[in-house]
């Protein structure tokens, strides 16, 4: 293993994050989801999390103009070059806002449900033969090798 690839392995590994992560429904039986508060993904692709329309108002009223501008531009551009990049080596991507959880079906029988607004970086890879990870498509371009390889591209 080249140098550069274990230092981006050991920076994602630091900043993976499962917050709010439950293994699967059995093991916590009072997490509830519907098709109306999840996202259910069963195939792989990066999923990215977006403000939903509480967070968007929210940081419109606290902030200045000048800075919720500064703000919905990092929170759109990021992901946008990382989307770009991702569909052009045919990894599908999808987009989670407003929704309460996060259904990622790795079998018929495990399930890994993921509360959006408690984890600590904004891309979500999911290979339903990998466990994910959770990273910030800020940090894309210092990722991109990781990310490739993880999806066996």
């Amino acid at each position: 293993m080249d140098r550069n690839y274990t230092y981006i392995l050991t920076v994602l590994l630091l900043t993976l994050s499962l917050v709010g992560c439950n293994r699967s429904r059995q093991d916590h039986p009072t997490v509830t989801y519907t098709a109306e508060n999840a996202l259910i993904v069963d195939s792989s692709c990066v999923i990215f999390i977006t403000p939903d329309t509480t967070e968007i108002a929210r940081m419109h009223a606290q902030n200045t103009d000048e800075d919720y501008q500064a703000w919905v531009s990092q929170v759109t551009w990021y992901p946008g070059i990382a989307t770009t990049a991702l569909n052009a080596r045919g990894i599908n991507t999808q987009n989670c806002h407003d929704k309460q959880f996060i259904v990622l079906r790795m079998s018929k029988k495990e399930e890994i449900i993921m509360e959006p607004t408690k984890l600590s970086g904004d891309m979500i890879l999911f290979n339903a033969k990998k466990k994910p990870f959770i990273v910030n498509s800020e940090d894309f371009e210092t990722n991109k090798l990781f990310i490739l390889r993880y999806f066996d591209k």
